[in-house]
Order: structure tokens, then C-alpha cells, then sequence
């Protein structure tokens, strides 16, 4: 949109397939139809996963489309002037009228582009299980510095694109413009906190200690970084969901609801242990990470 360039718009979660042809200045683009961007609790592939026939239906109807644009002429004006969708499960097929701009449109009409200055863009949970993409706002990425600052904690290998960094049985991906894609969790079923083969069930108004290892997780903290912790009380689809019940695992059908409480007073307190990392630079100082 901001080179007028045409593209086209395509996505699928569950059953469930859009696209949208997109001429600049010609046809309506997202930003005149959902002038606003989803909020709430929305469907993604790790919540309703996605069926494959539902992918390609609605890559086959896009790359049709395509190819429509790339031999042009007659061919062109056939283009779809609608946002199409079909659920393949539920065979319903709705279309919205996208065959001309909206005016006072913030994306096509004011040339407002706020997710490409990294405007509103928070860390993202991504399809593919436990893969997180954070973006670094205003900040470009010096790889052979990052290289040289990663290196004492695993694999490190970069080209002029791209940064990967390995250390098992965690992979994080960096990008030039600061965004991160990084994998670090961890998990304890509490039934077996005693041992893998040895179920013992929490009480209700009991409190537990809950020791959730992250697996060697390595990191370098630079002055006025700081540490977020999410703590939920299951991982699905990455592990089998937990029905708060004592139900063996994969045959439970009837989940109920747990209210749980993470402690953090004096008594009763919370906290992540960070072992220090000391190691010597290039000159010999000694440096604590």
C-alpha cells in the first residue's frame, strides 16, 4: 500500500478462509473495511487449530487471483472487488463490497501507516506452538555485536537478514529491524510434583511450592532491561489440556473450573532464581551477565 503496489490479502484459522484483492487507490483495502483492529479474546491455530482443506481453498481462490493481476489487461478487470470468505465445515460463504476506497480511510486515504513505524505492535503469540515474536521499536540490530554478546551461551550463526541463535533445547530468531522470536517455558503438571510416577492431587486452600524449571534458559541483561514472567495454569495445544480434575490424562470429558493464587508476600514469596554468569572480555576484565 505505501509503494502502491497490488497485493492480495489471505488467511485461515479453523474452517475458515478470507482473502481480499488489493488495488491502491482502486479497491478498498483492510484498513477501509476494519478501520479498528480486533481486540478481545479472537481465534488463532493454536486456540481452533486449522484445517488444511480450508488452507487450500483459500490459497488456490488467491492464486488464482494472482494470476489474473500478472497477465493483466482484460484479464485484470475480472479481479474480485469483494473480501471473500467461506467456512468449508459449515459451508457458508459471505462477501463484503471492497470495490472502492473508504474515504477518510487512515491506511490508503491519509497515508497513515502505524504498524509500519512500529506503532501498537506488543509481543505476539505466533502459530507453531510456544513461539513468541517480539518487536524492538525503534531500535536497528548490530548482528556481529549481538553475535559476540550471544556467543558464550550457545550457537550463534548470522547473515546480512538474519540471526539465529541455539541453545538446546531452545532457538531464537532475530531480525535486522529489532523483531525477536524467542522460545522459553517451562512446565510442571502439579499432580506429578513428586515424581513422574507418583500422582499426588492438590487440596483445595492448600498452598504449594511449585519449583517450574526453564531448562537453561540463557540471557544477557543490559542495564535498565527487565524480566516479564506469565504464569497460566495449562499450555494447550503445546501440552494435553488439564480439566482440573483427577481424570487420567487424554479421557477426561467434563473440565471444571480452578481459581488458583500466585503468593508474593513475605511469607509466601514468588520469584525467579537467575544464576550469574561470569566470564572475561576481550581485555581481561572479568563481567558478571
Amino acid at each position: 500500500m505505501k509503494h502502491s503496489l497490488p497485493w492480495i490479502y489471505a488467511a485461515a484459522v479453523g474452517s475458515y478462509g478470507a482473502t481480499l484483492n488489493v488495488v491502491p487507490a482502486k479497491t478498498a483495502c483492510l484498513a477501509c473495511i476494519f478501520p479498528d483492529s480486533p481486540r478481545g479474546m479472537v481465534e488463532t491455530c493454536e486456540t481452533s487449530g486449522i484445517l488444511n482443506t480450508a488452507v487450500n481453498l483459500v490459497a488456490s481462490v488467491a492464486a488464482t487471483e494472482a494470476v489474473k493481476l500478472l497477465v493483466g489487461g482484460a484479464a485484470a478487470e475480472q479481479l474480485r472487488k469483494t473480501l471473500w470468505s467461506y467456512d468449508v465445515w459449515r459451508s457458508e460463504q459471505a462477501e463484503i463490497a471492497a470495490d472502492s476506497p473508504r474515504v477518510g480511510c487512515r491506511a490508503c486515504g491519509e497515508r497513515d501507516f502505524v504498524h509500519l513505524a512500529g506503532e501498537g505492535r506488543p509481543h505476539v503469540t505466533m502459530c507453531g506452538r510456544n513461539s513468541v515474536q517480539i518487536h524492538e521499536q525503534a531500535r536497528t540490530i548490530d548482528f556481529a555485536e549481538m553475535q559476540q554478546r550471544l556467543e558464550s551461551h550457545g550457537i550463534v550463526r548470522h547473515n546480512e537478514f538474519v540471526l539465529k541463535f541455539w541453545r538446546d533445547p531452545y532457538e531464537m530468531t532475530l531480525f535486522p529491524d529489532g523483531r525477536a522470536i524467542n522460545m522459553a517455558s517451562g512446565i510442571l503438571r502439579a499432580r506429578y510434583r513428586k515424581g513422574a510416577g507418583r500422582p499426588v492431587f492438590l487440596q483445595p486452600g492448600e498452598t504449594y511450592e511449585l519449583p517450574i524449571d526453564l531448562i537453561g534458559t540463557s540471557n544477557v541483561f543490559e542495564r535498565g532491561h527487565r524480566i516479564r514472567v506469565d504464569v497460566t495454569s495449562s499450555d494447550f495445544p503445546a501440552f494435553d489440556r488439564h480439566l482440573n480434575t483427577e481424570e487420567p490424562f487424554g479421557s477426561g470429558v467434563k473440565p471444571r473450573i480452578a481459581h488458583q493464587t500466585v503468593y508474593h508476600n513475605t511469607t509466601q514469596a514468588s520469584y525467579v532464581l537467575l544464576p550469574v554468569i561470569t566470564s572475561r572480555s576481550r581485555d581481561g576484565v572479568r563481567k558478571s551477565q
